[in-house]
């Protein structure tokens, strides 16, 4: 009898993790396409205006989609695919490091004055779209993930059965 109430106490726990799992998840596909379509509008904006920092944050933008979609896949994941999304995301930031790194070189050869008023504009919009200071976490707070860092500590399988 003592089994049993530990396994109702376990299955009551696996509903709420799967649904936490379920509003994470949600919450990620949101963050996702926040992300991809910043993406574009820094990296076209950021060319035409000859912006070295829109298209540096345009690269972010793209990096954070790539890894929230990683996330996306390891969700349910355990620990080893948790390191793997850190990794990645280490590797995608370091890669897009040395590219920001080559068109500054390339400008500093070629100079040429950004359009200021692109750039702000566009800046403007990166700033709300990135949920003012705090970013990422701004948004999973509001959708009650306070603490939860989507692209480093993806919600772990328990190994128990789902809920139905």
């Amino acid at each position: 009898m003592r089994f049993a109430a530990l396994d109702d106490c376990c299955i009551d726990k696996t509903c709420a993790v799967d649904r936490l799992r379920e509003r994470q998840t949600a919450t990620l596909r949101v963050v996702l396409m926040v992300n991809a379509a910043m993406f574009v509008v820094e990296l076209v904006s950021g060319w035409l205006a000859g912006s070295v920092a829109l298209l540096a944050d345009s690269l972010d933008m793209l990096g954070d989609a790539l890894v929230y979609g990683f996330s996306l896949y390891v969700v349910a994941r355990g620990p080893l695919w948790k390191a793997r999304a850190a990794v990645a995301k280490a590797a995608v930031m370091g890669l897009f490091g040395v590219l920001v790194f080559g068109q500054l070189v390339y400008k500093l050869l070629d100079p040429q004055l950004p359009t200021v008023e692109t750039m702000g504009g566009v800046g403007a919009l990166a700033l709300a779209a990135n949920g003012g200071s705090g970013g990422v976490d701004d948004v999973f707070s509001l959708a009650g993930h306070r603490g939860w860092h989507a692209h480093l500590r993806p919600v772990p399988s328990l190994g128990v059965p789902r809920c139905s």
